[in-house]
């Protein structure tokens, strides 16, 4: 029951991370976000710990992460924040996220058995985004902004997106011909 209660306010927080970045409110957008990116480690680890994980929790946590970073990044990239993500990160991020979910439902309705296995590169796309998100965020709070750093999470953030949506969609294949 935790593990869900986690992930569920995750969802609750997504309308006021982006009301704050939205309105420059930096401490509450920094710190609600931080607060969603810990929900999303504490949920997983929760449910292994105390031995629940759940059918409907494997579906919810990812779908929570995809909607709290297509929030976020939207808001970063089209408000006037100090630091902002590029619109076609945010685009890129989209069509990311909405092709694995329309793949997955693909697969699931021809293939009732079709699974999904968490990727290591999946796991670090998303640590990798929740730092370079968390830096963006934070960049105005601590006064600092290092072109250099944000640059390289950048390329970090975009090498372990692009690898692990190359793996889900080759294992997608796979399980495909595996069906044929």
């Amino acid at each position: 029951m935790l593990p869900l209660l986690l992930t569920g306010l995750r969802f609750l927080l997504i309308p006021f991370i982006v009301w704050a970045i939205s309105t420059y409110q930096v401490v509450w957008a920094a710190g609600l976000f931080l607060v969603a990116a810990i929900t999303d480690w504490l949920d997983g680890l929760t449910a292994r710990l105390l031995q629940q994980e759940t059918v409907l929790g494997a579906y919810l946590d990812p779908l929570a992460d995809k909607c709290l970073f297509m929030a976020t990044l939207g808001a970063l990239a089209y408000s006037s924040y100090t630091v902002s993500i590029p619109r076609w990160f945010f685009g890129l991020v989209m069509i990311r996220e909405l092709s694995l979910i329309v793949g997955v439902a693909v697969m699931r309705f021809y293939n009732p058995l079709f699974v999904v296995h968490p990727l290591r590169s999946a796991k670090l796309a998303t640590l990798w985004l929740s730092i370079l998100v968390a830096y963006v965020l934070l960049a105005p709070l601590v006064g600092w902004y290092v072109e250099a750093l944000y640059s390289l999470l950048f390329a970090i953030t975009l090498y372990f997106m692009t690898v692990s949506w190359m793996l889900y969609g080759y294992e997608g294949y796979m399980q495909w011909l595996e069906r044929a």
